[in-house]
């Protein structure tokens, strides 16, 4: 009895522990906000946000985060925020290392982003956000933005 117990117990922990329900958030490309923002001299930037997979009630959202620059001169990164159904957040990253970030000529820069989310992740993704890259090329200031969103899922 003790023997089926302890199987029953260690079986139970393992259905928990393995499909524990989670939030993958991801870039999505929708017509209407693309990915590249044109710059002066046809300047091309692109993000890209990687998928990132978190627990549910977690509130911190950490993904990595590509600028590349295919235009003939720098930009520099003034500002990462993210604007969810919420409001407008802050990139809670910025050193003397990281900020401003410049990104050479047909370049790239993997960027560091923390965002505190104040409400879980489900809450937060459930509905798209927007991740926004400021940046300035010349004396022109400019954004580029991509859209995220979160979708359910659980580990197995």
């Amino acid at each position: 009895m003790k023997r089926a117990l302890q199987t029953l117990l260690i079986s139970l922990l393992t259905l928990f522990v393995a499909c524990d329900p989670g939030i993958s958030i991801h870039q999505i490309e929708t017509g209407n906000a693309p990915a590249n923002q044109s710059g002066p001299s046809g300047q091309m930037v692109a993000v890209r946000v990687a998928t990132t997979r978190s627990l549910i009630g977690e509130a911190t959202y950490t993904p990595k985060v590509t600028v590349t620059n295919t235009a003939e001169t720098p930009i520099t990164i003034s500002r990462i925020e993210l604007s969810t159904r919420f409001g407008t957040l802050e990139n809670k990253i910025r050193t003397a290392e990281t900020s401003p970030i410049v990104v050479p000529s047909k370049g790239t820069a993997d960027v560091e982003v923390w965002f505190d989310l104040g409400h879980s992740m489900d809450y937060t993704f459930e509905e798209a956000a927007e991740l926004r890259v400021h940046y300035t090329s010349g004396k022109q200031e400019l954004v580029t933005h991509v859209t995220v969103q979160g979708g359910f899922d659980r580990g197995n």
